[in-house]
C-alpha cells in the first residue's frame, strides 16, 4: 500500500463555508434567536430589572448580536451579498439562504452573526458562496 506524498499531509483549509441544509434551517435559526434572547435578558438584568422594557431589550440584543456589513447587489438574474470577515477561518462559517434572508454565522473569537434582508425573493438551492483573504462572495439567483 502506497503512503501519501508530504505534500498532501497540510492541505489548506477549505475556501467554501459551508451551507445549513433547509431541513437544519430552522434549527440555526433557533439559535440565533435564543443567544440575541440571552443578551436580552442579560440587558434587562444589567438595567435593574425593571418590567416594560422586552422591546426594547430585544432590539438592542438583536442589534449587538447580528452585525451589519454585508452588502446587497443586484446583478441581473442574481444578487449578490458581500462582506468582511476579518479573522474568521472560512471552514467555520455557515450560510443559511432563506427566500428573503441570508443569516451568516462564523466563528472569531466568539460567534460572530450576520443578516441581511434581500432586496428580491431568490432561490436558496441556487446560492454559491466563497471567501478570499477575509471577504465573503455570495451569489443567489433570483425566482421568476
Amino acid at each position: 500500500m502506497s503512503r501519501l506524498s508530504p505534500a498532501f499531509t497540510h492541505l489548506p483549509q477549505s475556501l467554501t463555508p459551508a451551507f445549513v441544509p433547509a431541513d437544519a434551517g430552522a434549527g440555526f435559526e433557533q439559535m440565533i434567536h435564543d443567544c440575541i434572547g440571552d443578551r436580552a435578558y442579560r440587558i434587562f438584568e444589567e438595567s435593574g430589572r425593571i418590567n416594560g422594557h422586552d422591546a426594547e431589550n430585544w432590539k438592542q440584543a438583536e442589534s449587538e448580536i447580528l452585525r451589519n456589513g454585508l452588502d446587497v447587489r443586484d446583478a441581473g438574474r442574481w444578487l449578490s451579498v458581500s462582506g468582511e470577515l476579518a479573522n474568521v477561518a472560512p471552514a467555520s462559517v455557515q450560510i443559511l439562504v432563506r427566500p428573503r434572508r441570508v443569516l451568516i454565522r462564523a466563528d472569531a473569537p466568539g460567534q460572530i452573526f450576520f443578516a441581511v434582508e434581500l432586496t428580491s425573493e431568490v432561490d436558496p438551492e441556487t446560492a454559491i458562496a466563497s471567501t478570499k483573504e477575509g471577504a465573503l462572495k455570495l451569489m443567489v439567483r433570483k425566482r421568476g
